[in-house]
Order: C-alpha cells, then sequence, then structure tokens
C-alpha cells in the first residue's frame, strides 16, 4: 500500500514540474514575441535584393526590431510562409512578432492603385521602359522621352550629388543609362516617368553613400565608376571574381589602351549582348565612343551601358590591384587570366581543344 502511494507522488511531483517547465516556456514564449521597444516610433526599414525571407528575419533581430528571429520562423511557418520583395518597409521595434509578420506580408501584396516591376542587373533603360510599358499607361515610347530631356535631367542634376554633367554628353544615348540602381520597385499606377526614375535614383544614392570615402580615393569619377561597373556586370555575368577582372580593364586604361569589351560594341549598335556576330563594319565604327574595340578609342566608354548590380559597383570602386591584361571563361565560368597575349591565345587555345572554351 505504501509502495503505491509513493508511486502516485512521483507521478504527480513530475506532472507538477513538466506543468512548470510549460509556464516558464510559454512566459518565455509570450515575452519573446512581443515588442523590443513599446515608445519606438517608425523607422525605414530596406530589405536588400537576394535576400531570402528567413535571412530578413535574422536581420531584423540582429537590428533590434524583434527579440527572436526563430520564433519569427515557427510564427511564420503556422501561418503560412511569405516571400519578402525587395524594397523598402516603415516597421518599429513596438512591433509585436504577429504585427511585424503582418506588416511584412502586407506590404508584400500589390494593391489596386500600385504597379510593381524589376530591374535586373545588366539590363538597360531601354529594357526597363518595356517592362514599365507592361504593367502601366505608360508607353515606352513616353518613359524614353521624359527620362532623356535634358531641361528634366539638368534638375535631376542639381538634386542628386552623384548625378553630373558627364551625363548631358551629346554622343551618350540617354542620360540616366547605370544610375537606375537594378531592384523591384512599387509605385503607385498614377506616377510619371519622372517620379519613377526619382525613386530609383534614390536607391541608387543610398546605395553609393555607403562607398562615399572609397569615391573620393578612387583616381574615377562616379560617372566613370558606374560606367566600368556596367562593363563588369556583362562582361562578368555569373563571375564571381569580377573585381580581379576589373583589375584586367583598369591595368588597359592606366596604359592607354582600348578596353576591347565586347558589351560595350553590342551597346553601341544597339542590340542584345550575342543575339548575333558583329559585322566588320560595327566593329569598326570608331565614330561611336561606346566602341572600345576600336583602337582609336582609348579607356572606358562614353558611359554606362547597362545598370549595373552592387557587386559590379563594389568591383569597381574596388578594383584588384594586379598585373594581368587578358582573361578568358570557360563554360564553367572559371577565368583565366594573361598577362600577354601570347599567354592568352595558349590559354584559349588550350580551353578550345578541352572543349570547356565558354561560346555563348
Amino acid at each position: 500500500m505504501k509502495r503505491k502511494l509513493n508511486k502516485k507522488r512521483l507521478l504527480l511531483f513530475l506532472l507538477c514540474v513538466v506543468a512548470v517547465l510549460l509556464l516558464i516556456i510559454i512566459a518565455l514564449v509570450t515575452v519573446k514575441m512581443m515588442p523590443v521597444d513599446s515608445k519606438a516610433s517608425e523607422e525605414v526599414y530596406t530589405v536588400e535584393t537576394g535576400k531570402g525571407t528567413y535571412e530578413v528575419y535574422e536581420d531584423l533581430e540582429a537590428k533590434g526590431f524583434i527579440k527572436s528571429a526563430f520564433l519569427m520562423k515557427i510564427y511564420s511557418k503556422f501561418k503560412g510562409n511569405i516571400e519578402i520583395d525587395a524594397g523598402d518597409f516603415t516597421i518599429s521595434k513596438s512591433y509585436s512578432i504577429p504585427k511585424m509578420y503582418d506588416t511584412l506580408k502586407e506590404r508584400n501584396t500589390v494593391s489596386a492603385d500600385e504597379i510593381e516591376f524589376t530591374l535586373l542587373e545588366g539590363e538597360n533603360i531601354k529594357t526597363l521602359a518595356k517592362k514599365i510599358s507592361e504593367v502601366s499607361d505608360i508607353t515606352e515610347e513616353e518613359f524614353l522621352k521624359e527620362v532623356n530631356d535634358k531641361e528634366f535631367v539638368k534638375k535631376l542634376i542639381d538634386k542628386y550629388s552623384f548625378l553630373t554633367e558627364d551625363i548631358l554628353n551629346k554622343d551618350i544615348y540617354y542620360c540616366l543609362e547605370g544610375y537606375l540602381f537594378p531592384d523591384t520597385y512599387r509605385v503607385l499606377k498614377s506616377s510619371t516617368p519622372g517620379e519613377i526614375v526619382e525613386k530609383m535614383l534614390e536607391e541608387m544614392g543610398k546605395k553609393l553613400n555607403t562607398y562615399e570615402e572609397d569615391i573620393k580615393k578612387s583616381e574615377f569619377s562616379i560617372h566613370e565608376i558606374l560606367t566600368l561597373a556596367s562593363i563588369l556586370e556583362l562582361e562578368g555575368a555569373g563571375i564571381d571574381d569580377k573585381a580581379s577582372i576589373a583589375g584586367v580593364f583598369v591595368n588597359r586604361i592606366r596604359n592607354g589602351w582600348a578596353l576591347g569589351a565586347d558589351a560595350t560594341t553590342y551597346y553601341a549598335v544597339g542590340i542584345p549582348l550575342h543575339e548575333r556576330e558583329l559585322t566588320y563594319s560595327e566593329l569598326d565604327d570608331c565614330t561611336n565612343k561606346y566602341n572600345t574595340r576600336c583602337d582609336s578609342n582609348i579607356g572606358l566608354p562614353v558611359g554606362p551601358i547597362a545598370n549595373a548590380g552592387i557587386a559590379s559597383i563594389d568591383a569597381a570602386i574596388n578594383p584588384e590591384d594586379n598585373s594581368y591584361y587578358y582573361y578568358a571563361s570557360d563554360k564553367y565560368l572559371n577565368v583565366y587570366f594573361s598577362k600577354t597575349y601570347s599567354e592568352h591565345q595558349s590559354t584559349v587555345a588550350r580551353l578550345k581543344r578541352e572543349g570547356i572554351w565558354y561560346e555563348y
């Protein structure tokens, strides 16, 4: 009889312990779900391009907006996972995890009076005009006309410090080419082309501000940096080693060489990169200031040939200090650097023999 009583007491004790532990866990979870600072005001939080949902949750914890990324993930699984678009979000440390989730989810839904478009890294302003025309009443022609209007552009130069008189060069096709940061944007349907462009310029300004000191130390102007970045974006598409390729181009510039970048000549002609083989007359057109395949056009072209992402901009600002003048890539996007033309030719011949030469 005594033995049975002890077992009952033990069981009761264990149940009490479990209940206390559950209450402690519930209390801890409740606290962790609550706001970091109930009196905090709202502020703008930017989700960078390419950042996954869970990465955003971890960043929110790291920046003190929520107490636990782990609980945010659990709550998200329970309520339904969401894809968080790149862009600006108005949030606060006074938000609980449920409210933070609802805010991110709501912002992720395009409202009836909005349009959404994405400019990808390496795309040019003509592609942007086409994309905007597909989701709005603005035609490609209207967009290109307004954003290339010299009086409008001069007003932008006065407003944005990173825009200079360089973009008014008569040989430049589109004044703002290379200055519109690739990202996903959401704007009102009633937005004008100018308002859309300003939103994109604001984003570029934010990115460039983080490099302010590096840009001051650079031997290149901001216009030259964005021009080089645009070439790296297209010439080094899919390649991680953009800084080394930037080093090759910088060496050529410093020594008074033509860059010899195919992407610039395709832009000069006005056709997508490697859509077809260029003709000899196109390659030899030295009157076009975008054509860097022409030996008389030394250094960088007259302006950017695309809108570059942050990796290419970073590489243009911080090129690798190397002694290479040539590079080639194989079909696996491995890059091979050479100091002389003969070494470069040998590398290309070897890659072709091995069947791994990169062909478009």
